[in-house]
């Protein structure tokens, strides 16, 4: 595939961690045929609203131009935030290609189609919402639990943190990978979380202590 003379594809890869290797995204958007000099790297958490590199890859687009990504949790951690990054593109007027998930904006078709999408994500989110705080009612009905120190629902610094994402309705798209980096983030001091199988049961649960 060859660039459009007036219009120009730009490629944005992203890591969470400097450890983690871009080389396999870098050659993806190589092959679909983006120019090297024109691919945007970051070193990130998808988590983060503002990226630096990705406001830059932004900034520098013109209205039609297409910005290239391997795939779409490459713009964001969460739902919300790919549907804010999508928003700024649609605003700008910039094209959206997801190489994973075969999207491509450039056609009208597959505009309708990707807008329909985020419609029917946002409802799903609003449901995972609704089941998750449903969950936690129920939790509460239960009353107390005794024993040692939850490591998650005795840690008023930790549930601070994850609240956030819960109300935002963002907790069922988080890896448990993911919710430890949050949950061991917020307070250093305390015993990491090692088990991911921890925030599993704590999240079925109904996540215990978060209305504590």
């Amino acid at each position: 595939m060859s660039n459009d003379k007036e219009h120009r594809m730009i490629g944005y890869a992203r890591v969470s961690t400097d450890d983690q290797d871009l080389s396999m995204q870098i050659a993806a958007l190589v092959k679909y045929g983006v120019a090297r000099d024109h691919i945007y790297e970051e070193r990130a958490s998808g988590g983060k609203i503002d990226r630096p590199v990705l406001n830059r890859a932004l900034e520098a687009m013109r209205e039609g131009d297409s910005i290239v990504i391997w795939k779409l949790d490459r713009l964001g951690r969460t739902l919300t935030g790919v549907i804010e990054v999508a928003e700024r593109m649609h605003d700008a007027g910039v094209n959206l290609i997801s190489l994973t998930e075969k999207i491509d904006t450039t056609s009208a078709m597959n505009r309708a189609f990707f807008q329909i999408s985020l419609v029917f994500a946002e409802l799903e989110r609003g449901l995972i919402s609704e089941r998750t705080k449903a969950g936690m009612a129920v939790a509460r009905a239960r009353g107390a639990q005794f024993g040692r120190a939850h490591m998650i629902k005795d840690n008023q610094k930790r549930l601070d943190a994850i609240r956030p994402y819960i109300e935002r309705g963002e907790l069922e798209t988080m890896t448990p990978a993911e919710a430890l980096e949050v949950l061991n983030g917020a307070d250093p001091k305390a015993k990491p979380i090692k088990s991911l199988e921890t925030f599993r049961r704590w999240r079925s649960a109904g996540c215990p202590g978060i209305d504590g």
